[in-house]
């Protein structure tokens, strides 16, 4: 059984043995008990959800329910339907998972495994406390293997350095204690491990010496060891006294800090798989892409990394060609590990991303690249017998899918697809550029620019250029779009400065202009490398100011074609109310010139 270290109880072990859990009620949290819930409990998993939310999958609360069984009495999962509890955590939608480290304020969200409740617990542990797990038979290990994304496994005796530092690796390195369930174990268990399954396979480790191994996994594509290459024991004066014992430790305190950082490094450059499948729940490990700086801690992020993104069909009879594309871009992949990213996901379910890298999805699997702000697109030569893309499709870009046997894992293919993943990486490609088909004519107030015509239109124009950056699912941005077409009107009379509209949903920006909110309003003088920004001008009224102040040469103040519109048809009004004021003051010195009148006779009689 497990030694008492951590959080890992007899209930998990039993329960893992017997394949089955001890699923418990989950607690109900309202805004009378989250507080003193939450302060009560070192970790708490809480689901905001509604009494009835058609969103919610079925299986998540047993799921849920399952897992309690499985962690000790300062874990907690809790589920909660008050909306205005969710409120105060900034809960829009729902269902959603939160975790509470003690601190009702301060919610963080949950992205971690929900495939089974072993996985979850695990997770929950690792997050939970950063204690090490002590296995004293060999299925313990093999357990944590099985529920645990990645496994670090040191053999090596109590007391001993390689322990001591370790031990200190989840607690410095909050990243790691995330990803990486950590396990120590008596030298001894090795040589059990190696002879009971030949699962795991140490190539002459061993010997009492300590040694660590990482796992992910035992079974599937997926599943990799690794033993780490270095020294992990270190002779020291322990009888010394005085001086010689000060500095004795003075210098094991040294050999452990580096010790520290050697072990910390290696656990990063492993902690992602070759090749996985990318999803919510680990996205946030993929979203940074940071790397790990040579010698440093995993925290210490280099540049980002270039992330490879392999869409293939999820249907049935594609199964083959995902299979071999997956295979072909793991065996690459392996040449790039620690210096590139590789992930693969499904492109009818991530379309919209497909088309964000100028993806054909007809043209499935496909292969795309993001690195240092552009993207690529990868198009090998289709062999003989391979289905070739439509011309069209090959000329106007959005290729990156082949025939089968273009995805079959040859030399060749290996070869093809190395050089072009060096390129990227390298930085010696030119970037795949995203555009639509600019307008056959481009005639009407307010210009379409594409990517293709961005230069000519924007960046290399003789006139002054107003630009809308948005895109058609931008929320908020219809006002804008209307505003933006009247001010179009209002100068398309006026040859020194162009109106534009550029939708960056189906088109690529360059990365000179680095824009990272839509919509973004730009303002680029004729002439000019750099731009002035005018999101904060909304209306007609603010933009033509805008004009006026920012533009090249000295502009007048076009008319506003709605004022003299509305103008002319007050006319007739104004024209029948100038006639009835005009009768009206008719009649009125007429009554005049008859009072007058009436005052000249009786003075004449007198």
């Amino acid at each position: 059984m497990w030694a008492p270290v951590g959080f890992l109880t007899l209930t998990l072990l039993l329960a893992t043995r017997l394949d089955c859990t001890l699923a418990l009620p989950l607690a109900q949290i309202d805004r009378s008990n989250f507080t003193s819930f939450v302060a009560g409990s070192t970790l708490v998993l809480l689901l905001h959800a509604l009494p009835e939310c058609p969103h919610e999958p079925s299986g998540l609360r047993p799921l849920l329910s399952s897992v309690t069984g499985l962690l000790p009495a300062a874990v907690r999962v809790a589920v909660s339907e008050d909306a205005q509890l969710a409120e105060t955590s900034g809960i829009r939608s729902f269902p959603a998972l939160r975790l509470y480290h003690g601190d009702a304020d301060a919610p963080a969200v949950f992205r971690g495994p929900l495939t089974s409740a072993t996985a979850l617990a695990s997770h929950l542990r690792r997050e939970a406390s950063p204690a090490l797990l002590e296995a004293t038979t060999t299925e313990n290990i093999y357990e944590e293997i099985r529920a645990s994304e990645l496994t670090a496994v040191l053999f090596a005796t109590p007391g001993s350095m390689a322990r001591t530092v370790f031990a200190a690796l989840p607690a410095a390195d909050a990243r790691l204690r995330r990803q990486v369930s950590f396990v120590v174990a008596s030298p001894s268990l090795a040589n059990e491990l190696a002879e009971s399954s030949g699962k795991l396979i140490w190539h002459g480790k061993g010997q009492g010496q300590p040694f660590l191994v990482l796992c992910r996994g035992l079974d599937g594509p997926d599943a990799e060891t690794f033993v780490y290459p270095g020294e992990l024991s270190a002779e020291g004066n322990e009888a010394a006294s005085g001086e010689e014992a000060t500095a004795a430790a003075e210098s094991r305190a040294h050999t452990e800090a580096i010790l520290e950082q050697q072990l910390a490094s290696w656990l990063g450059l492993y902690r992602l798989p070759l090749l996985a499948e990318i999803g919510p729940h680990n996205f946030d490990q993929y979203e940074a892409r940071g790397g790990v700086a040579a010698g440093g801690r995993a925290e210490e992020a280099a540049p980002p990394l270039p992330l490879f993104w392999l869409f293939v069909n999820a249907s049935a009879e594609e199964a083959g060609r995902n299979d071999d594309a997956r295979e072909l871009v793991r065996s690459v992949a392996a040449g790039w590990r620690g210096r590139a990213l590789f992930v693969w996901l499904d492109a009818e379910r991530y379309e919209q991303h497909a088309a964000s890298l100028a993806l054909n999805r007809e043209l499935l699997p496909a292969l795309a690249a993001e690195h240092d702000g552009a993207h690529y697109v990868y198009a090998p030569p289709t062999r003989k017998g391979a289905a070739a893309p439509d011309a069209a499709d090959a000329e106007g870009g959005g290729g990156g899918g082949v025939g089968t046997s273009a995805w079959e894992p040859t030399v060749a293919a290996r070869e093809q697809l190395g050089g072009w993943v060096r390129g990227v990486v390298a930085g010696t490609l030119a970037p795949t550029l995203r555009s639509v088909a600019p307008p056959l004519l481009n005639l009407e107030p307010l210009t379409i620019v594409v990517a293709s015509t961005f230069d000519e239109l924007v960046l290399e124009a003789t006139v002054d250029v107003l630009l809308l950056v948005t895109t058609d699912w931008c929320d908020g941005c219809e006002a804008l779009d209307a505003e933006f077409e009247a001010v179009a009107g209002r100068w398309q009379d006026e040859s020194r400065v162009r109106i534009a509209r550029f939708d960056a949903g189906v088109n690529d920006l360059p990365r000179t202009l680095r824009i990272d909110k839509l919509p973004t309003i730009l303002f680029i003088r004729a002439g000019a490398t750099d731009a002035y920004e005018l999101s904060h001008h909304r209306t007609e009224r603010e933009l033509t100011d805008a004009i006026v102040t920012h533009a090249s040469t000295t502009l007048e103040r076009p008319a506003d074609l709605e004022e003299i519109r509305q103008a002319i048809e007050m006319l007739p009004r104004l024209q029948s109310e100038t006639r009835a004021l005009l009768e009206e003051n008719a009649r009125l010195r007429a009554e005049l010139a008859a009072l007058r009148q009436e005052q000249v006779l009786p003075q004449q009689r007198e």
